[in-house]
């Protein structure tokens, strides 16, 4: 089967019922503490051959905790499976995702394009190995979650207490953000601090590789800010 037309299926593929419990309690692993009056992002980007294909909308916390209405908005038609991404800090409104509009500051996400390093021949599980035994503990915290993005890695720090986003907590964040992307340097790391970030759903396609996008978790690694 061609790129192409593997793309066009699984457009339409939909998430069975057990990939949508694995979402959900991800996602609740991830909001933990956050109001559930809160919004996050959520958006679709792909660069189709004909088109490019972008869709972005905003729901609640509590939607995205409730399986029967996350089953909805995943399996609705509206978003497709392929790079797929939700916001890992909240909002107080829907209308926009600036900085400005931020609700709290739930998440600390570290973006590592190795694959543009000097370790790009390392196969996923290898690099993971590496930053677990080398880095993890030694050079960094240990990280609440790291998420292969089905060509790189995300590596989240979860607030336990979700932060209201004043600027004196985002000044905090931003500086923890740089500090730790500074020590990942060698295995480029964006250097950009940005609490606007988002990440991929796991079970979704990332449509450079059409590698699935999976989540290892370090359930014990909460933080405080």
């Amino acid at each position: 089967m061609g790129l192409k037309q593997e793309i066009s299926q699984l457009q339409y593929r939909k998430f069975t019922d057990e990939e949508i419990k694995e979402i959900q309690k991800f996602l609740r692993y991830m909001l933990i503490g956050v109001k559930l009056d809160q919004y996050i992002k959520i958006f679709n980007y792909i660069e189709n051959y004909s088109s490019n294909i972008y869709t972005q909308r905003s729901f609640k916390v509590k939607e995205l905790l409730s399986f029967k209405k996350l089953k909805q908005i995943l399996n609705d038609g509206e978003f497709k499976p392929i790079n797929l991404f939700y916001s890992v800090n909240t909002y107080k409104t829907y209308e926009n995702s600036s900085e400005e509009n931020l609700g709290f500051i739930t998440n600390i996400l570290i973006d590592i394009d190795y694959k543009k390093s000097f370790f790009k021949n390392l196969s996923k599980d290898e690099f993971m190995q590496m930053l677990e035994c080398e880095y993890f503990g030694i050079e960094i915290p240990c990280p609440s979650a790291i998420i292969y993005t089905g060509n790189n890695f995300h590596i989240t720090y979860k607030i336990k207490y979700p932060v209201n986003a004043t600027d004196k907590a985002k000044t905090l964040a931003r500086r923890i953000q740089k500090e730790i992307s500074n020590k990942l340097s060698c295995f480029n790391a964006d250097k950009s601090v940005n609490l606007t970030t988002s990440t991929r759903f796991i079970y979704t396609r990332n449509f450079k590789t059409m590698n699935t996008v999976s989540v290892k978790i370090y359930e014990d690694k909460l933080y405080k800010l």
